[in-house]
């Protein structure tokens, strides 16, 4: 940005005088004029714009840097096996339950436990 004739004015004003009270206006909390950028990425990734032209438009050096801040949202990025993992998880956890069940189960049955009857407490 450039500075008026008088020497005032730049990004401070800019902010100051023009984005905040934006912000205000819209009911949105202060936030750094950079995360503009964040979400102007977000954007185009949820739009289905492709990588490189993401890169192009961002103007990263590469397209590892905009995979570094960007490919967690990008589709695929990992959230499928997330989702494979944790139904992974979920499955084992019932059955170990379903195994604890069935072996206390056992247990109960090999002591003589019957339902309707008490267990018999010879220790």
């Amino acid at each position: 940005m450039t500075q008026g004739s008088s020497g005032s004015g730049g990004p401070g004003k800019l902010l100051t005088r023009g984005f905040y009270p934006a912000l205000r206006c819209v009911g949105l909390y202060k936030i750094r004029f950079h995360h503009l950028r964040h979400t102007y990425a977000s954007l185009l990734i949820a739009n289905g714009e492709h990588p490189k032209r993401i890169q192009a438009l961002m103007g990263h050096s590469s397209i590892n840097v905009t995979m570094d801040v960007y490919g967690h949202l990008m589709p695929g990025g990992g959230g499928e096996v997330a989702d494979r993992l944790g139904a992974l998880v979920s499955c084992a956890l019932r059955g170990a339950l379903f195994l604890r069940w069935r072996g206390a189960r056992e247990w109960r049955v090999r002591r003589g436990y019957r339902p309707g009857t008490s267990p018999s407490l010879s220790w």
